[in-house]
């Protein structure tokens, strides 16, 4: 799941934004106590939502991955990051986080 992390960031920053969420779920399922592959995870999705809109499916994903980053890391740098992310988009989109 590791390498699988590491062939979704090359396809993100490649572009392929869709391939590489999905390739990230993938990997955080495998590997669900990886806080770095729960962030990356949780940042694709985020920045699909970004892209794309606001997809309630593609939110929970997020959602999910950094309940679980929190719970394993609290402290950990992305998580900061990464909850801003959410907390932007789901301001954007008028969205109140559960």
């Amino acid at each position: 799941a590791v390498s699988l992390n590491n062939a979704a960031v090359m396809r993100a920053r490649a572009g392929d934004l869709a391939e590489a969420a999905a390739m990230l779920r993938d990997a955080a399922e495998r590997l669900p106590n990886n806080v770095q592959i729960l962030l990356n995870a949780a940042h694709a999705q985020l920045t699909l939502i970004a892209r794309d809109g606001w997809d309630a499916e593609v939110a929970a994903f997020a959602e999910k991955y950094l309940e679980q980053a929190r719970e394993r890391n609290p402290e950990h740098p992305k998580l900061i990051k990464v909850e801003g992310l959410w907390r932007d988009l789901a301001k954007k989109f008028g969205v109140t986080k559960t």
